[in-house]
């Protein structure tokens, strides 16, 4: 009787245990998947990074691309063009993908982006066509991107045409070997700080440029060389660069020889391009200037950071 009875509480308790546990245990199984969610009736597009991806039921779910080579399964679908908001989840800081290639390519009607901060790009390799044709985004902020293993960047920001302002400033491109049609048609621009690029490995450079009509500075100290840069400055017809804004466009000089601070359609910035006035250049071999030729005291340690020129050398105090 006993025996009977223990076997019976037994049952129970396994029961018991299995009805609690056995869900969570079943949930921990599930694998933590990158996916995104289109939602055509709301016209949204959302990035998750979790184990949730059964429970949304408001959309089309899209996993991402797996490799760097990889296209996303959205851009063949002509509903991308009528989404307005994208939405990156706070799950998707989590997440390091590949690739971003083409993942807005075609989004036309965009005009939010929220939360791309989330967006982890430490191990991207591609960003090709990322924005490409995004035709009514006015603001789009790529300045916490890791550029650092990305070698693609060919029509990143192609046919953004009334994007005010881009800051790619803070682009890290030594990778990068491709650069071909990245600001085509981004006709609202005016200014674009390209100072940080490292473009040795770049070998394509065509189009770079191409139909930027408001553009009229390219921030930028170095001289570019590439192998291919045809009608890379095509069609900028407002822009000037070189010594003192000097040199303006020309229609007939629009490829790589113009990319260059002296005498092309580059602007110079940052202290290597501010120069001293020529009375006061052989005063600066004798105490402490600023870099504008005037004498802010004799004694370097009472100065505020900054730099300045002691002695004709240029010298950073912290």
């Amino acid at each position: 009787m006993k025996r009977h009875l223990f076997h019976h509480v037994s049952v129970a308790i396994a029961t018991l245990f299995a009805i609690i546990f056995l869900p969570a245990a079943v949930q921990a199984q599930t694998p933590i998947e990158a996916y995104a969610v289109m939602n055509t009736e709301a016209k949204t597009f959302t990035f998750y990074y979790d184990a949730n991806k059964d429970l949304h039921t408001e959309g089309t779910i899209y996993p991402l691309p797996d490799s760097g080579a990889g296209y996303p399964e959205w851009t063949l679908v002509y509903d991308r063009k009528t989404i307005t908001t994208v939405t990156f989840d706070n799950s998707m800081v989590n997440c390091h993908p590949a690739s971003t290639r083409l993942w807005f390519d075609g989004f036309e009607k965009l005009t939010t982006i929220n939360n791309i901060e989330n967006l982890n790009t430490d191990q991207v390799t591609n960003m090709g066509g990322m924005f490409s044709g995004c035709k009514v985004l006015t603001s789009l902020d790529v300045s916490g991107f890791k550029t650092g293993k990305v070698t693609y960047m060919d029509y990143m920001f192609d046919r953004c045409e009334i994007l005010l302002t881009l800051d790619v400033s803070g682009f890290d491109t030594k990778a990068v070997t491709n650069m071909s049609f990245m600001f085509y048609g981004c006709k609202a621009l005016t200014s674009l700080d390209v100072s940080s690029f490292d473009t040795k490995a770049v070998t394509d450079m065509s189009d770079m440029f191409h139909n930027c009509e408001a553009l009229t500075t390219i921030y930028c100290n170095d001289t570019w060389t590439c192998e291919m840069s045809i009608s890379m400055f095509e069609n900028c017809t407002q822009l000037k660069g070189g010594t003192n804004g000097s040199v303006a466009y020309d229609a007939s000089k629009i490829d790589i020889t113009m990319a260059n601070p002296t005498t092309g359609y580059f602007t110079g910035k940052g202290a290597t391009a501010i120069k001293m006035p020529t009375a006061d250049i052989k005063r600066a071999y004798k105490g402490i200037y600023t870099l504008k030729g005037t004498r802010p005291g004799d004694d370097l340690n009472r100065l505020p950071a900054g730099i300045y020129i002691v002695n004709g050398k240029k010298v950073m105090k912290r």
